[in-house]
């Protein structure tokens, strides 16, 4: 991991991970068919409700353009079990994905950051598909929304030895990405 210096309005790092199989392993196919068998790289945030948030919208560029979807409109009639955030998610046109603060305050009297995650290098981004999911919760300070990058073309089966490196950015910024 390298930090970088911080500006007035960002603080950002480097980081690089690589994951070998110690044991075989295989992906459960349902999982990969939800977007969620093989996630990348992962961050978490918190949205209670209208008053009570870290973040306000989760967005990406996919291969459709912009998708932006606004926390509170997940949230309205949550169920019990939670949900996914995009019901159709796309794969990914630009490698970078955000939990943004769009509002000007935040629950806690001041901005909380946006934080987002760019790609350096992974898979084809073709191949990368952003999605989430939100949990209810009572409590503000408990993260219940997570979102996510999958390798929806990751092989099913992982023989002991194989493995994968990524390399990304982690950005925390005062104003999200526009």
């Amino acid at each position: 991991m390298t930090i970088n210096s911080p500006s007035q309005t960002q603080t950002t790092c480097h980081l690089t991970q690589t994951c070998t199989c110690d044991e075989a392993l295989s992906l459960d196919e349902a999982h990969q068919a939800l977007n969620e068998g093989l996630k990348l790289v992962q961050l978490s945030s918190m949205y209670m409700d209208a008053d009570h948030y870290d973040s306000d919208a989760l967005h990406y560029v996919g291969n459709t353009g912009h998708r932006r979807k606004d926390l509170a409109d997940v949230a309205n009639g949550l169920p019990e079990g939670g949900r996914f955030v995009w019901n159709v998610p796309r794969p990914m046109a630009e490698a970078w994905l955000e939990a943004a603060l769009f509002a000007q305050c935040g629950w806690q009297g001041a901005p909380t950051p946006s934080v987002c995650i760019t790609l350096a290098e992974a898979p084809p981004l073709a191949s990368c598909v952003p999605q989430g999911r939100m949990d209810p919760t009572p409590v503000p300070t408990r993260d219940n929304v997570t979102a996510w990058i999958n390798w929806d073309a990751a092989p099913l089966n992982w023989a002991v030895g194989d493995s994968l490196t990524i390399q990304y950015d982690l950005a925390a910024s005062s104003r999200p990405r526009q």
